[in-house]
């Protein structure tokens, strides 16, 4: 089988930066120097949109912020680890609001809203403080009617009473509105042509199935966007190859709607949609775990894509992992040296 991609990605990292607005620090460098020594040939790095891109455009005039990304980037290329470019990200100003109000109270973990008609949330959702405070965003877990209540750990230190507020879907998940797709195809352009030389492999969205990241929206939706940034990016570099965003698990029935999605639209050509297929194939159960991945799954996804004459088309495993509390001490013993410089409990591998 000939497969789009020009090498196999034999192993890579997903690495979490310690904060990408800002540079990298001695954390990240010694993070990519284990990466290097573990013979790591590819890394997904987040491309985010909205640290990119904070500030609406001016008269139509973009101004992105590349430099913290460039320095992320330069870290993997300079040591030979091939990135994956990670699409994500809708600035505040791109996004739909679902409530704005006024705070009757605050306190340590919550927003008390008594004007009503607050609803309820579920899932991970922005708020910001737009008068009253500082402008600053926070997420929140979830809400009833008249209350907003702040995920574990975060303070409403910057909140008071009479402050005004606004709520929207997380900013790292949520695709923009419809009447910034001109905006988001001009990002995806600029971000091509930036990194022309460095990226070649981009992936778009995480988990649109929302298995894992209240990301969820229809496959049609996000078909339509999926289209918009083939088409930016590709027409920058013809060399790039766009993967859908990384679908959980056997997650066939989400695959099958965007093939759904694409058969009636006016262009009808897969490959103009998506070049390769990223999932995140988890092993299933409690440890010890049968397979360090779902293997079935793997199959699965190949299987449907031959079935839509796209087999081809390479599957990109973008995350797979384990609980590093949970499993057994000889896989923990293996991953000791990443834990000892302070990595998440989740240890991701592309």
């Amino acid at each position: 089988m000939i497969s789009r991609m020009d090498r196999r990605l034999i192993f890579g990292f997903l690495p979490s930066w310690h904060n990408l607005q800002e540079p990298p620090n001695s954390y990240d460098q010694t993070a990519v120097d284990l990466m290097q020594a573990a013979h790591t040939q590819s890394a997904r790095a987040s491309l985010n949109w909205d640290v990119i891109e904070p500030n609406a455009p001016v008269g139509g005039q973009h101004t992105y912020q590349w430099s913290n990304f460039d320095q992320y980037m330069d870290l993997l290329v300079a040591r030979k680890i091939e990135p994956i470019a990670l699409v994500v990200g809708t600035p505040w100003w791109a996004k739909a609001i679902s409530k704005t109000g006024t705070a009757s109270s605050v306190g340590s973990n919550y927003l008390e809203d008594t004007s009503g008609g607050l609803g309820s949330f579920g899932g991970s959702y922005d708020i910001k403080v737009t008068s009253g405070a500082n402008v600053e965003i926070h997420r929140i877990d979830h809400s009833d009617t008249t209350h907003v209540y702040l995920v574990a750990g975060d303070s409403w230190h910057f909140a008071q009473q009479g402050s005004s507020y606004e709520i929207g879907g997380h900013a790292a998940f949520v695709l923009p509105q419809e009447a910034y797709r001109a905006s988001f195809e001009a990002f995806c352009q600029a971000a091509a042509s930036h990194y022309q030389g460095k990226i070649r492999y981009f992936e778009f969205w995480n988990e649109p199935d929302g298995a894992a990241c209240a990301s969820f929206f229809n496959a049609a939706t996000y078909t339509s966007w999926l289209y918009s940034i083939h088409g930016a990016v590709t027409g920058q570099n013809p060399d790039a190859l766009i993967s859908v965003g990384g679908l959980v698990n056997s997650d066939m029935g989400y695959l099958r709607g965007i093939y759904t999605a694409i058969a009636g639209r006016p262009d009808t050509n897969p490959d103009h949609y998506f070049d390769a297929l990223a999932i995140h194939p988890y092993p299933l159960g409690d440890p010890p775990y049968p397979t360090p991945m779902n293997y079935t799954s793997i199959q699965n996804f190949r299987n449907e894509l031959i079935s839509h004459g796209d087999g081809e088309k390479s599957l990109w495993v973008t995350e797979y992992g384990w609980d590093l509390d949970r499993i057994s001490e000889t896989i923990r013993t293996s991953i000791s040296r990443l834990r000892s410089i302070g990595c998440s409990r989740q240890t991701d591998t592309t």
